[in-house]
């Protein structure tokens, strides 16, 4: 028995891995065995002679008798096995002492995810070394968890266990113990079951723009932190796959870009906390919308004229682009920059406006920028101008007026 078949077989039985029996009431005594090459025939361990009967000589043992025992420190020789060694020894000849086993390397607080699968460790040592079948783990409800892995390192030995799933009911102390001929031993680690985290409420929009939406992803959640990775998941309302974005740190804001304009996208997160299975359920989604193209059109400002004593009409024209938008803002200010008046002109065909009610010997400031939905395309460049006088009677304003609709009627 053995890797290297270096151990003899108890009395009564055979075999590879000594998994057989002799029925008889004299054990194998008389039994002839042949194995495969190179092993060949011999007797049963314990007896020799030709029809092997003979029993081994007090200082020898195994099949044929041919080995032997040289026994030390008191050990005594068993002609089937070999040496039963004195309390406190062991090895072949009983020339190796024992040494307490000890549980060692042994963390004092664990935190595992309530659902997660984890691997737990327990690390022995001892004289002779632990092996696996002297090595458990044993869980605060009593479980007795045998080792999935061995790893031995000169006398230590690490025994891996596995739990296929972790409960609410895994908090609590969990115990390493070792047992060997040397004696016992056992180390207990706490253990705490946290809760992955899950946000309670949708996320929030805070900005937008035709190909981006800014998002706060964080609201009140449920579960443990601390949250080491915010994944943000985003796809159109209609079609199309799931896209996702994943902030490490643990910002407020969150801009997801690249959008389609005026376009309805599906938006929820998933946080996840340390260690393994930290990962959260997904909480709930939002709807967002983003925003119309923005305008690029820059306005020129052509030309403004006062009518009466304190109106102004001012005129402005467009580049020949790609003129996206919904109307004209017209904004005037005044010396110190404040808005003093706005204009909503609602067709992008309209290309001028009239402003009332100015101030004589008062320095004004105007400009005009395309709209589209929310967005506002660039200004045009300030414009500068001042009622230097009072003007004329309300006649002159009148002709003015009428001047003024027709030379827009002869505009292309």
């Amino acid at each position: 028995m053995g890797t290297r078949c270096e151990k003899a077989c108890r009395e009564g039985q055979f075999g590879r891995n000594c998994q057989e029996r002799c029925l008889s009431e004299q054990g194998c005594r008389g039994l002839y065995f042949c194995l495969p090459d190179p092993y060949g025939c011999s007797c049963a361990a314990g007896w020799s002679g030709v029809q092997c009967n003979s029993a081994c000589s007090p200082d020898k043992y195994g099949p044929d008798c041919i080995l032997e025992c040289n026994c030390q420190n008191g050990g005594t020789c068993n002609r089937f096995s070999g040496c039963i060694c004195s309390s406190g020894w062991h090895g072949q000849h009983c020339e190796k002492s024992d040494r307490i086993p000890q549980i060692i390397n042994l963390a004092s607080h664990l935190a595992f995810n309530l659902g997660s699968q984890i691997m737990a460790t327990c690390i022995a040592t001892g004289n002779p070394p632990p092996v696996r079948d002297n090595i458990e783990l044993r869980k605060p409800d009593g479980t007795v968890l045998i080792p999935t892995k061995a790893i031995m390192e000169k006398d230590m030995t690490t025994c891996e266990f596995q739990v296929s799933q972790v409960v609410s009911s895994d908090s609590g102390l969990w115990e390493c113990r070792v047992s060997t001929t040397g004696g016992q031993d056992s180390g207990k680690f706490k253990v705490t079951v946290k809760v992955p985290p899950v946000p309670l409420s949708p996320p929030k929009l805070l900005a937008k723009k035709s190909q981006q939406l800014v998002i706060s992803p964080v609201g009140p959640i449920a579960g443990d932190g601390p949250l080491i990775s915010i994944k943000v998941l985003y796809k159109p309302q209609i079609g199309s796959s799931w896209s996702s974005i994943e902030a490490v740190d643990n910002i407020q804001n969150i801009t997801l870009m690249n959008l389609r304009p005026v376009t309805a996208y599906i938006v929820k997160v998933q946080l996840t906390r340390p260690g393994e299975g930290g990962e959260g359920a997904i909480g709930p989604s939002a709807i967002m919308a983003t925003d119309c193209k923005e305008p690029t059109a820059k306005p020129v400002i052509e030309r403004s004229s006062v009518e009466g004593s304190n109106n102004l009409h001012v005129n402005w024209n467009l580049p020949k682009t790609d003129n996206v938008g919904s109307g004209f803002l017209v904004r005037l200010y005044d010396a110190a920059k404040e808005l003093v008046h706005q204009e909503n002109v609602t067709s992008m065909i309209v290309q001028s406006a009239y402003i009332p009610n100015l101030k004589f010997k008062e320095d004004y400031y105007l400009e005009v920028m395309v709209y589209h939905c929310t967005s506002l395309g660039p200004p045009s460049d300030l414009h500068t101008f001042k009622i230097n006088s009072k003007g004329n009677k309300s006649v002159i304003s009148k002709m003015n007026r009428i001047f003024w609709n027709f030379f827009h009627l002869l505009e292309p």
